[in-house]
C-alpha cells in the first residue's frame, strides 16, 4: 500500500489517486501514540511532504516501523522554525489567517511556488482553526534523534531555493539518515513535490 502524507495546507492532488491523505493536526506526542492509525500496517511505501515529512520523522524518532520498504521525504526538516526569520514568518502567517484566510493562503502558495492555475482550481479545504492548529504544531515541534528503519530505502527530495524549508534544513535530515538527497536546481517548495509527482506518474505508466 502506498501512503501519501500531505503538507500543512495542501489537499490531496487528484493525480495521486493511489495514495491516501493521513496528516492530522495533533501534538507530536499524540501522533507517536497513534502511529498505527496514521501509518496502517499494510502501508509499506510512504511519501511525505513538508509538514507530512515532519510527522513521519516524529514517528521514526519514537518507533521505526518495521513494515516499511521505502520512505520518500519531500522537503523535510527537524525544526520548522529553524531561525528567527522563519519564526517571524510563522507569526505573520498566523495573523494573516486570522484576518483573511483566503488572502493569506494565496500569499503562502506564491511563496511555495505553486502555479496560479493550481491555486485557483484547488482552494484551501481547511478551516482557519485547523490551519492555526497546524501552525502551532509546526512552531512547537523539534527533533533530535531520528532512528533509521532497518531494511528500508529512504529518499529525500528538496529544492535548492526553497523558501519554506531551507535547503540546509533538509540536508541536516539527509546527513542524520545517511542519505544522499536529490536537490532540484533552483527548485522551490512546490518543485520538490512536483518532482516526486512526475516520478510517480512515470513509474505507474
Amino acid at each position: 500500500m502506498n501512503l501519501f502524507i500531505t503538507g500543512w495546507a495542501s489537499p490531496l492532488p487528484n493525480s495521486l489517486d493511489s495514495t491516501k491523505l493521513a496528516a492530522k493536526y495533533k501534538t507530536m506526542e499524540n501522533i507517536q501514540q497513534n502511529a498505527e492509525e496514521i501509518f496502517p500496517k499494510n502501508a509499506d511505501v510512504i511519501a511525505a511532504w513538508s509538514m507530512g515529512a515532519i510527522i513521519t520523522l516524529g514517528i521514526l524518532e519514537d518507533n521505526p516501523l518495521s513494515q516499511l520498504k521505502r520512505v520518500i521525504l519531500i522537503s523535510p526538516t527537524l525544526k520548522f522554525c529553524c531561525n528567527n526569520e522563519m519564526a517571524a514568518e510563522l507569526k505573520i502567517m498566523k495573523r494573516g489567517i486570522a484576518k483573511n484566510k483566503e488572502a493569506a493562503m494565496k500569499s503562502f502558495a506564491k511563496i511555495c511556488g505553486v502555479p496560479d492555475k493550481i491555486t485557483e482550481s484547488e482552494p484551501c479545504i481547511y478551516s482557519s482553526d485547523e490551519l492555526l492548529a497546524g501552525l502551532d504544531f509546526l512552531e512547537e515541534t523539534e527533533f533530535r534523534n531520528i532512528i533509521k528503519p532497518k531494511n528500508c530505502e529512504i529518499s529525500i527530495i528538496c529544492g535548492e531555493k526553497d523558501k519554506i524549508i531551507p535547503l540546509a534544513s533538509s540536508l541536516e535530515v539527509a546527513e542524520m539518515l545517511e542519505v544522499k538527497p536529490i536537490i532540484i536546481p533552483n527548485g522551490n517548495h512546490f518543485d520538490a513535490f512536483n518532482y516526486w509527482c512526475t516520478a510517480l506518474r512515470y513509474s505507474q505508466n
